[in-house]
């Protein structure tokens, strides 16, 4: 069964310009086949968002598995770190992208 095609991008589709999260989706199909090096060509930050997001489980594991215990670093201002990283990490992709749009054009 062949299902409709949506646009890749529906920001792109009606307002001409790429949203931050363009070619995550196809990073993340790729992703999911083993194919890094495509996946980091649709989304060049993705190992590093991949990276933060598996250090905050590890840690957010680490915790739950020893409750009573202190587990070093991870609270709440390490969890603000990660958050910021992944946004800094996602926001400077699309303005690369926006910017390499104008300069083609």
């Amino acid at each position: 069964m062949v299902l409709p095609h949506a646009p890749a991008c529906i920001s792109r589709a009606t307002l001409g310009v790429a949203c931050p999260g363009c070619g995550l989706g196809r990073a993340l199909t790729a992703l999911c086949r083993l194919d890094l090096g495509a996946a980091v060509l649709a989304y060049p930050p993705l190992p590093l968002i991949v990276a933060m997001y598996g250090l905050a489980v590890a840690l957010s594991a680490r915790r739950l598995l020893r409750p009573g215990a202190r587990c070093g670093w991870f609270g709440r201002p390490a969890a603000t770190a990660l958050a910021a990283g992944i946004a800094a990490a996602t926001l400077g992709n699309w303005l690369f992208n926006l910017i390499t749009e104008i300069g083609v054009r």
